[in-house]
């Protein structure tokens, strides 16, 4: 009998599938589904404008990276961020940790698309040097 509630228990656990989303989701605007925005390519990188609580900076287009990163950490004193928390991040190579802080932005825009409480990782040092290496201002990936 044991058997047989275990198994029931598995299966019914098999069709109850929830769906996970590394990132927040985007609102699209006016039901549709796609969308188009304006970019610039700057030394073969996707540059794109974006607004984060009204304010806008030059992101790289990256599809594979996991959470958006803000290089610049004087916005935890411009900005009133919600869930704030200090970070240490580290990479494969035997480098120290780089100090950031894990915040949530009231709305992330791009162009058009919306989406609320986005999930962002503020570096505390800018050891990238992104906007010297580009000849332009980039704020984030």
């Amino acid at each position: 009998m044991k058997q047989y509630t275990l198994f029931f228990v598995l299966l019914c656990s098999l069709f109850n599938v929830h769906f996970a989303y590394g990132q927040s989701r985007f609102n699209f605007p006016d039901g549709f589904h796609k969308r188009t925005f304006s970019f610039e390519v700057i030394n073969n990188l996707i540059v794109v404008p974006i607004k984060i609580n009204g304010t806008e900076f030059n992101f790289i287009l990256d599809s594979g990276v996991n959470n958006t990163i803000l290089f610049n950490s004087d916005l935890i004193s411009n900005f009133d961020f919600k869930n704030k928390k200090s970070i240490n991040l580290k990479g494969f190579s035997n480098v120290a940790s780089i100090k950031a802080f894990q915040v949530e932005a009231d709305l992330f825009e791009i162009d058009r698309l919306k989406s609320y409480n986005h999930e962002l990782l503020i570096l505390a040092e800018e050891n990238l040097k992104f906007s010297q290496r580009m000849g332009t201002q980039i704020d984030g990936i």
